[in-house]
């Protein structure tokens, strides 16, 4: 058998020595494999969950506050996503606005950021967390069902995200002298005001 390690200097000796070592972990990982399981109560862990009232968010206008941030990958293409949740105030509920993970001014997550009061420049990084986390909108919801079930969820209506001032004054953004909204992109003329 010590001719298969010449190369490597090993004698029966040093292979027998190997074995061993490998041997004692192994049988170290298996006890330790067996307590665990021994401990847990059986074949496998125990999980349990309360069963809950299926709560549903009313469809129409709510404040909320974006309380955290999640990367996900969907779709068969692996297409990367940044998924925002809106705490709402009533109920504490959270809502998810998946956005792709591009940020220019045209794109969903790059008028959320603009919506929340940053200036985006060309070449420049953002820290969404910093940008996003704790700041308060005013936001629309349609309910919908699902594409595999008659479950309802709450959706975000497209474009009804607007920035709320942290007294709960709306932010809005209007042609100067129109009074319309603006569409995206286009900056000549617009004006912030804050309204009740």
């Amino acid at each position: 058998m010590s001719w298969l390690f010449a190369g490597d200097g090993l004698d029966v000796a040093d292979m027998q020595q190997m074995w061993m070592d490998v041997e004692r972990d192994f049988i170290g990982f298996y006890a330790g494999a067996l307590f665990a399981h021994e401990n847990h109560g059986g074949a496998s862990m125990s999980i349990r969950l309360e069963v809950k009232k299926q709560m549903t968010v009313p469809e129409g206008r709510h404040t909320a506050t974006i309380s955290k941030l999640n990367e996900a990958y969907r779709g068969a293409g692996n297409f990367h996503y940044i998924d925002v949740y809106f705490k709402l105030d009533e109920g504490g509920l959270e809502i998810k606005y998946g956005c792709p993970a591009s940020i220019s001014d045209t794109s969903k997550l790059g008028r959320l950021l603009v919506t929340a009061g940053l200036n985006l420049e060309v070449g420049t990084m953002v820290d969404l967390e910093q940008a996003l986390i704790g700041k308060r909108f005013a936001l629309m919801t349609m309910n919908k069902k699902g594409d595999k079930s008659d479950f309802e969820f709450a959706e975000i209506v497209e474009g009804s995200v607007k920035s709320l001032a942290p007294s709960g004054v709306e932010k809005v953004t209007l042609y100067e002298g129109t009074g319309h909204w603006p569409k995206w992109g286009e900056h000549a003329g617009l004006k912030t005001v804050w309204r009740d």
